[in-house]
């Protein structure tokens, strides 16, 4: 069984990662035995530029900034910089309407998108509206297709299984999809692995707002 948890992923890259299903029954495994302080991922060199809009307005992800990139997670995590933001909205460009919208909590720049998946191999775009109705900027970006997503999927449960096996514990399995992911240069699938995570943690706080200011200062 597939659920949607990450995001960008390019499609001539499928690598094995960690999947949000598997992440959770994580969650509910007796306490390890192998306690470590993780360290801080850190953000990779391949970083794109964020799209710039209105109001100096920085939407960092999920973006399709290369032809074929898209993303693994049919629930992405939005994430921004700058302008107070009224409210965002998500159209399926493939159908050609308006699918979702909703309000960040303020003054948080990001909002994870919890209402019925996305369709695997559609592309979408996301707005960013001032709280007086004008638009601040849009960022397109794609979803895999159903079989990118079943490889993918199989490859992360495999891994789920070496790390369970290896003892590590919740905290230090979310940094390690984080790194995971940042490692292979899957920025956005970090960033909402390091959203998501649970239980919260200061390090993948960091690791967002660094990713986030990073992009938007190139």
């Amino acid at each position: 069984m597939v659920l949607p948890f990450f995001c960008s992923h390019r499609v001539y890259r499928v690598l094995p990662l960690l999947s949000g299903l598997a992440v959770a029954c994580l969650l509910g495994l007796p306490a390890q035995t192998r306690a470590q302080t993780p360290n801080l991922p850190v953000p990779p060199q391949s970083l794109p530029m964020g799209v710039r809009g209105e109001q100096g307005v920085c939407l960092v992800g999920p973006q399709e900034t290369v032809a074929g990139e898209a993303i693994f997670s049919t629930r992405p995590v939005f994430v921004w910089q700058g302008a107070t933001i009224g409210r965002i909205e998500l159209t399926n460009v493939t159908e050609g309407r308006v699918v979702w919208s909703g309000q960040p909590e303020l003054p948080v720049p990001q909002i994870a998108y919890h209402s019925t998946p996305l369709t695997p191999g559609h592309a979408y775009s996301w707005t960013l509206y001032s709280q007086g109705g004008g638009v601040l900027g849009t960022a397109p970006f794609q979803i895999m297709t159903a079989e990118q997503r079943a490889d993918v999927d199989t490859a992360l449960n495999a891994l789920v299984t070496r790390l369970n096996q290896e003892g590590r514990t919740p905290a230090e399995i979310n940094v390690a999809v984080v790194d995971y992911f940042n490692t292979q240069g899957l920025w956005s699938d970090a960033i909402t692995a390091a959203v998501n995570a649970n239980p919260r943690s200061p390090i993948l706080g960091r690791y967002v707002l660094t990713t986030r200011d990073r992009i938007c200062s190139r």
